[in-house]
């Protein structure tokens, strides 16, 4: 009984540990994405100051 016990704690474990990662790598991805919207924003403004020099 106690070796069942054991086994489905750490399957729960595990369990809650790759949803970490996955939680963690979708945070990073939009991360990303959001440096990559702000540079091609500041990009953008860049272009959009110098035409208007």
């Amino acid at each position: 009984m106690s070796l069942y016990f054991q086994q489905i704690t750490w399957d729960d474990s595990k369990l809650k540990e790759s949803k970490l990662m996955i939680v963690s790598k979708n945070i990073y991805n939009d991360l990303d994405e959001i440096k990559t919207i702000r540079v091609s924003i500041s990009i953008l403004r860049l272009k959009v100051f110098l035409s208007s020099l």
